[in-house]
């Protein structure tokens, strides 16, 4: 059995929009129609947010009390808590407590040593561990599933019968068939390729050496994110079967600054049923782990697309 939140098994009751999942962030619900019988990707750069992100949509619908399945390589029960209650309280949730424990199951990165359900089997992820616990998830009635982070499994599965990327290709698969056979929404973070990194040309280097400013660089040296795209994101050809794909983009989160490091646009690619293309402005407020929508975008948003998108 998982290592559930909610000690209650009943098959509690589910409230939805027909089929429709709704992650409680009005500008993506009305330009989205995200099905159960499907999964999505969520994707970003290394540290961009995309957990706090998904996090804001689980603590939305167990405020609903929908029942939500999470599945985390990266965090323990009481890590993975401890992030959900701060923006449970954030959004000003009442009796959040109550909510998590009768509407959230979890299993996460537990060592195995510690007697408690974990991804884990002989040191290694293993991807049939993820795939029980999804299953035990709708057989709770749990409809709406989070998995993070795929990545993990080409990284620090079991290679000893496949290669990573041939596991991450054929776990991506495995979602699809489960997701349709199961009737669940399945939201599968994954992380872009490295590289997106974009720093001063060479002529604004040679600029401060000519002015005699060569030291200035440990000031004014900057680092961005330029806009990623589908080809940036790991999963090979599994990523061009899934029904959706939104792309976290914080160009600035590299700076200090939060008046810049917050600034977030979220890219909805590869989006069936729904408007591709679509660009939504958030901010993001990493102490609580809080993302906001702004619409429409704010001049500045549109010059660093602009300028981000041609590099």
């Amino acid at each position: 059995m998982l290592t559930t939140v909610q000690k209650n098994t009943l098959k509690n009751p589910d409230i939805y929009s027909g089929n429709k999942v709704l992650t409680g962030m009005s500008h993506l619900d009305e330009k989205t129609e995200m099905m159960t019988g499907n999964v999505y990707l969520v994707a970003g750069a290394s540290k961009s947010g995309k957990t706090s992100l998904v996090l804001n949509w689980v603590a939305f619908n167990i405020s609903k009390n929908r029942l939500v399945g999470f599945i985390s390589t990266e965090q323990n029960l009481s890590e993975f808590l401890e992030r959900l209650t701060a923006i449970c309280k954030e959004r000003k949730i009442e009796d959040y407590k109550k909510k998590i424990e009768q509407n959230l199951f979890f299993i996460g990165n537990d060592s195995e040593d510690r007697g408690l359900p974990t991804l884990q089997l002989q040191g290694k992820l293993s991807f049939d561990k993820a795939k029980d616990a999804i299953r035990d998830f709708e057989e709770r009635n749990c409809r709406i599933i989070f998995i993070d982070n795929l990545t993990s499994w080409q990284t620090r599965g079991d290679t000893r019968n496949k290669l990573g990327w041939q596991i991450l290709q054929n776990g991506m698969q495995d979602l699809i068939d489960m997701s349709k056979s199961l009737k669940v929404c399945i939201f599968a973070l994954l992380h872009v390729r490295d590289g997106l990194e974009i720093t001063e040309t060479s002529s604004q280097i040679k600029k401060l050496i000519r002015t005699g400013k060569a030291e200035d660089i440990f000031e004014e040296s900057v680092t961005f994110i330029r806009k990623p795209s589908i080809s940036d994101i790991y999963g090979g050809a599994g990523k061009t079967q899934v029904s959706g794909i939104l792309i976290l983009w914080r160009p600035y989160q590299e700076f200090s600054h939060v008046q810049y490091s917050c600034m977030t646009m979220l890219i909805l690619a590869q989006m069936r049923k729904s408007g591709s293309g679509n660009n939504i402005e958030m901010r993001y407020y990493g102490e609580s782990g809080v993302f906001k929508e702004i619409e429409p975008p704010s001049p500045t948003t549109k010059q660093a697309v602009e300028i981000f998108t041609n590099n």
